[in-house]
């Protein structure tokens, strides 16, 4: 409590009263305000996961409904049942398929994007396939990996994914070309 040498006995009296209140109230107002960053961070992390739940729930209803990614593995499937192939021919054109479709983890914080495995059988050439979807889609979106270098492969997934294509046209008229262009020719 602050000094009161110049109060007379009655300010002193009433001082004493009142510093413990005015010190309990100013408390109080710091309790406050810190009670409301609290909530307002509280708030926050709220909106956060909301707006997260809402992202996940939109992008995990998409793969079924709209993406090109989805429809290529259900084409696969259905030609894989109806057509079979024999193990022994010189042209394969899906096996050791796996797909993977856009889904959230345990955790519901962490998403794992569609991914789509293939492989084909070209001539007696073996091309295996990796399509993932990107979480940024400056460069396309999907990122495509093989087994064997193929220029331009990226992009002609790509484009094939964007403008619908049918996958059993795409590994026919595109990716079994660039075989014959970029592998077979020299062989």
């Amino acid at each position: 409590m602050p000094e009161v040498g110049s109060l007379s006995q009655q300010g002193r009296k009433i001082y004493k009263q009142i510093y413990p209140l005015v010190e309990s109230i100013h408390k109080q107002k710091l309790k406050k305000w810190e009670l409301k960053d609290k909530l307002e961070k509280l708030q926050i992390e709220r909106e956060q996961a909301d707006l997260l739940h809402a992202l996940q729930s939109y992008t995990l209803k998409a793969p079924n409904q709209d993406c090109p990614l989805h429809a290529w593995a259900d084409e696969i499937d259905h030609f894989c049942k109806t057509q079979g192939r024999a193990k022994e021919e010189q042209e394969i054109m899906f096996y050791d398929v796996n797909y993977q479709p856009t889904s959230s983890t345990s955790s519901s914080r962490h998403l794992k994007l569609g991914c789509l495995k293939f492989s084909t059988t070209h001539r007696g050439i073996c091309v295996q396939l990796v399509i993932q979807k990107r979480m940024e889609i400056d460069m396309g979106n999907y990122q495509v990996t093989s087994d064997i270098y193929l220029e331009n492969l990226d992009n002609a997934v790509n484009a094939s994914l964007q403008e619908k294509i049918s996958v059993v046209t795409f590994v026919t008229g595109t990716l079994w070309k660039l075989i014959d262009e970029q592998i077979l020719q020299y062989l």
